[in-house]
């Protein structure tokens, strides 16, 4: 027994050695491998963390080795290298299957400019009021009043937005208020309930933000513009939505009929020459 027991303490002595050498050598990204815990739900992530893996030639990477992103998650015309600190939020299909990025946003956007001590800050509006409106940059809180937003920006709960903080003594002055991401596009319309409808499966759309008393069906091709927003249902809210006329060339617009038809009847309506209509513009 004294000889089993002196074998155990030698055994539990290089197991302490070979263990604490092992934690010693373990390195602050080695620790980032494990997959963060603030979950949401069990396939939403939101958290603050490096880049571990960057592709320059495929624009693709890791963060904290455990999340893949790629530039379409980008956010803020940021250039992403390895070891930058990264606001994330990712998701995953199921239980089994690996994080991606949705959203990528680098920390050091809000640190303040040391020569104008302003700092420019991306986030999304969680409430709006007739008045101010609230925005979640990060993991901070800003209130800014309807006349700091561009001319031309109605922001709505959800939409991502980029802001400017200016420290001026003891008080934080919001300006230049104005939507993250815009763009133009042509989209069919997969459903609309009188009120609400969908585009191209990622774009949604009031009935407010159809133009000049359009009312659009199921299946109609509309021209839209639309700013980047953070919602389950749609990444993109229209704010102009318009039929999109289409320049017909090839059918019934230009009529091209032989000479040698100029004279005749024909199902009673007499050929008497040649005509060219043109461009016809026509709509849904």
């Amino acid at each position: 027994p004294r000889g089993t027991s002196k074998m155990l303490n030698i055994f539990q002595r290089v197991k302490d050695v070979v263990w604490g050498v092992e934690e010693s050598l373990a390195t602050e990204e080695e620790k980032e491998k494990e997959t963060p815990s603030n979950e949401s739900n069990h396939n939403d992530l939101t958290l603050t963390g490096r880049v571990t893996h960057y592709d320059k030639s495929t624009k693709t990477g890791m963060i904290n080795h455990s999340v893949y992103f790629d530039n379409e998650a980008v956010i803020g015309g940021v250039r992403i290298k390895v070891g930058i600190e990264v606001h994330v939020c990712a998701k995953r299909e199921h239980a089994l299957a690996g994080w991606k990025a949705t959203k990528v946003v680098a920390t050091n956007q809000w640190k303040p400019s040391e020569t104008t001590n302003s700092r420019n800050i991306i986030g999304y509006v969680t409430e709006e009021g007739r008045t101010s409106c609230i925005a979640l940059c990060g993991e901070e809180e800003v209130v800014f009043r309807r006349d700091a937003v561009t001319q031309g920006f109605i922001p709505r709960q959800g939409d991502w937005i980029m802001l400017k903080l200016r420290d001026e003594y003891d008080e934080v002055i919001v300006s230049n208020v104005n939507c993250l991401r815009e763009k133009s596009v042509s989209g069919t319309v997969e459903w609309f309930s009188g009120h609400h409808g969908m585009i191209e499966g990622n774009i949604g759309f009031a009935l407010y933000a159809c133009e000049n008393g359009f009312v659009p069906r199921e299946g109609d091709v509309v021209r839209v513009t639309c700013v980047e927003c953070n919602h389950n249902r749609m990444s993109w809210r229209a704010v102009k939505v318009s039929p999109n006329t289409q320049i017909i060339n090839e059918s019934s617009a230009r009529i091209q009929l032989p000479s040698s038809m100029i004279g005749e009847v024909k199902c009673g309506v007499s050929v008497v020459g040649v005509g060219d209509f043109g461009e016809v513009e026509i709509s849904r």
